[in-house]
């Protein structure tokens, strides 16, 4: 339920300035022919960028919190409000705009019993598009990277191969959706009384309704702790679900360690591109990564702004895995088989070492770009012969 709840207020608070800036957008761009064809462009050119390419790098710039979730939705849901009101306010009959101003109205006054009532129709189906982006729009940004919500939690189930909870949060998700399409063809049936015929006396509270609603409801049951002003505040970003090797860290913080050292110290996931890009770019104080990854890290033309402070394991836990009874007992059977590589400098010069030692030809081995997420299923379904696990 506390995930959910997050997910909410992000999709509501940014789909409510979603319609404010594509309203103020549309309105403008109507009203100045120059803004237009400069705005409109560019406009376009906002959907054509992926908004799993983004979200990582709102995530840096922005943080963990609420603010790149909700700007991340702000830019999937003004587009469908601000082209649907803008061709419906070029699409108004142009007699009814003549006989305005030969009346000497202007231009608000055209405006409002012309253009904006005419465009109503489409800002609804536009606004049919951003209720559903606005929930797939916060997912998508708590998975990959957050504090809590649904996508958060569904990274946290899948990395725990809870499929059945997977499904649970994917129906959710697109319950919410119907619900909220739904409220918008309700909304328009009582704000469109001479399209449905209903009794326009209802218009103006339905309105005043809406407008609190839209206000109150990001704000509705969403709780962030508030930390003591007179602690340091501390993010510290795991290297993967919270698991054993992260004992230490919890129960710190469960007995009040931390906050005795005068610490407010939030423990978090890591996004996609780990631990190590977060820390560097001072989103993260502290992080934990893998020995690979921390070496690419600290050495080399593309080195980052960090240190290793500490090993959190003293013994290996890691090793290479295959199919039983296929010659690869050893690493030299890995000739003639594929491996699922990360293409980590570490990782294949320790492949080519282990391999070379044991008597192999390391040219022999296929490395093909690892996409497993069940590593038993892999070497099941044949997709791999090989790979690298942690245990």
């Amino acid at each position: 339920m506390e995930h959910s709840v997050i997910t909410l207020a992000e999709a509501f608070l940014g789909l409510a300035l979603g319609i404010a800036l594509g309203f103020i957008m549309a309105v403008v761009m109507d009203q100045f022919e120059p803004l237009y064809q400069a705005c409109y462009p560019l406009i376009v050119l906002t959907q054509t960028i992926p908004t799993v390419a983004i979200a990582p790098l709102l995530v840096l710039w922005f943080g963990y919190e609420m603010t790149p979730k909700v700007i991340l939705i702000v830019i999937t849901t003004f587009f469908p409000i601000t082209i649907g009101l803008l061709n419906g306010f070029r699409s108004s009959d142009p007699d009814a705009i003549h006989l305005m101003r030969a009346m000497g109205a202007g231009r608000w006054q055209i405006f409002r019993y012309i253009k904006l009532p005419g465009g109503l129709s489409q800002f609804f189906s536009g606004l049919r598009i951003s209720a559903s982006y606005a929930v797939v729009g916060a997912v998508i940004s708590e998975w990959l990277g957050g504090f809590g919500g649904l996508g958060v939690y569904m990274t946290r189930v899948k990395k725990a191969f809870a499929f059945d909870k997977m499904f649970a949060v994917i129906f959710l998700i697109s319950f919410i959706s119907l619900l909220l399409m739904k409220g918008v063809d309700f909304l328009q049936k009582k704000c469109m009384p001479w399209e449905h015929g209903q009794d326009t006396r209802t218009k103006k509270w339905i309105s005043l309704v809406l407008i609190v609603s839209m206000i109150a409801l990001p704000f509705f049951g969403y709780q962030t702790s508030q930390s003591d002003q007179s602690k340091e505040k501390i993010t510290f970003v795991l290297d993967w679900t919270p698991n054993t090797n992260h004992t230490g860290l919890y129960i710190a913080q469960a007995n009040g360690y931390f906050e005795e050292a005068g610490l407010d110290v939030e423990i978090v996931q890591p996004p996609e591109d780990g631990a190590v890009v977060l820390t560097a770019s001072g989103k993260a104080q502290f992080g934990v990564s893998f020995q690979d990854s921390m070496a690419a890290a600290l050495a080399g033309e593309n080195a980052l702004p960090v240190t290793a402070v500490a090993a959190m394991i003293q013994h290996n836990t890691s090793g290479i895995i295959s199919r039983k009874g296929e010659g690869m007992d050893t690493p030299k059977g890995m000739e003639g088989h594929s491996y699922a590589t990360w293409n980590g400098a570490i990782e294949l010069a320790t492949l080519q070492e282990v391999v070379e030692v044991d008597g192999g030809d390391y040219s022999k081995v296929e490395l093909i770009p690892s996409t497993v997420t069940d590593e038993v299923s892999a070497l099941k379904s044949h997709s791999v012969d090989s790979l690298w696990i942690f245990y």
